[in-house]
């Protein structure tokens, strides 16, 4: 994530003349994955629980996507006007801070889910204790 606000701070200036200037349409391209690799760490909850190195997996693979993003971002600013740039780099940031929202959610519910599946445990071992001193209690009886 530090690369992450490494490249957003190298987008607060101007990128260097001289240098081949990314299409439009590729950041555009670039994007579409970052949508779609948001898509798929939301998939991954859709169905069982993943397991921690699925999670590190799924937010890795993202943040390459987002840098590639960023990259590319910066890369079309070559030559832009001052109104382009700020326009280019807010857009980037607004992906940025989605992005670390998502992953927050994720890495909190996956968090609550773990200690609900715990303290779901606990109360079947205490039903389970509680149904096998009953059971003891009227085997007592007879």
């Amino acid at each position: 994530m530090t690369t992450i606000i490494d490249t957003l701070q190298m987008m607060l200036e101007a990128a260097p003349g001289g240098l081949e200037r990314t299409e439009w349409l590729e950041v555009v391209a670039l994007g579409n994955v970052v949508s779609r690799q948001a898509t798929i760490a939301g998939m991954v909850w859709s169905r069982d629980l993943p397991g921690v190195e699925t999670l590190k997996e799924n937010i890795a693979a993202y943040f390459n996507v987002l840098q590639g993003f960023l990259l590319a971002c910066h890369g079309s600013m070559i030559g832009a006007g001052p109104t382009l740039h700020k326009y280019i780099t807010s857009s980037a940031k607004g992906v940025v801070d989605a992005s670390f929202s998502l992953f927050k959610l994720v890495v909190s519910a996956y968090d609550c889910y773990l200690m609900f599946m715990q303290y779901r445990r606990q109360q079947e071992g205490l039903e389970e204790r509680t149904l096998r001193g009953t059971e003891d209690k009227a085997y007592r009886k007879k």
